[in-house]
């Protein structure tokens, strides 16, 4: 009887943790996780409000010459000063540093890396150029029209006061709402 017990009990062990090992090998297929976080090239540090479209090509060319892409650098992030002003329809256009936005994006994919940009919630962005305030929808249309992912969305105006609200809906509303930031150069 006892020999019986002690098989019953080491059975059902065995059981629990072959269900555990199962479901931890199902979660682990079905989840994935990035092996590496998010690595690229931002301009700002470098170049600030000098960037241009020929910065960012051989930025992204020497990306892929290096090596760095082959090391998982896979993004080409354009920061503040890119910006122009909107056309007659409200589209956010590029400034003269960047004359076709859809060719750059182009040019960086054909390299097999993503190309992101940056803009900001309020009106101007931190540099004084034009923001997303009003027009985030129509922004993120036109983003996607020229195959650029918004990398940064500038939260700078924010403080621990006034912290980002965390539902999607009330952080667009809130997005509408945020005043642009005061700080008109990086550090």
């Amino acid at each position: 009887m006892r020999l019986t017990r002690q098989l019953w009990i080491s059975g059902a062990i065995i059981a629990v943790f072959s269900c555990a090992l199962m479901t931890t090998q199902v979660f682990a297929q079905t989840v994935p996780v990035a092996q590496t976080p998010p690595m690229g090239w931002n301009d700002w540090y470098q170049y600030k409000c000098t960037i241009s479209d020929a910065i960012v090509r051989a930025n992204a060319d020497a990306l892929v010459s290096t090596g760095m892409k082959a090391a998982g650098y896979t993004y080409i992030s354009i920061d503040d000063c890119w910006q122009g002003t909107r056309d007659a329809q409200g589209n956010i256009q590029p400034n003269s540093r960047f004359p076709d936005m859809k060719a750059l994006a182009d040019y960086v994919h054909s390299k097999g890396l993503k190309f992101g940009i940056y803009s900001s919630p309020g009106p101007k962005t931190c540099a004084g150029y034009e923001g997303s305030y009003g027009h985030e929808e129509q922004d993120a249309r036109t983003y996607a029209t020229n195959d650029v992912v918004p990398r940064r969305w500038n939260g700078s105006s924010r403080s621990s006061a006034r912290p980002w609200p965390s539902s999607p809906a009330s952080r667009i509303s809130s997005m509408r709402r945020t005043p642009p930031c005061t700080r008109t150069t990086a550090p």
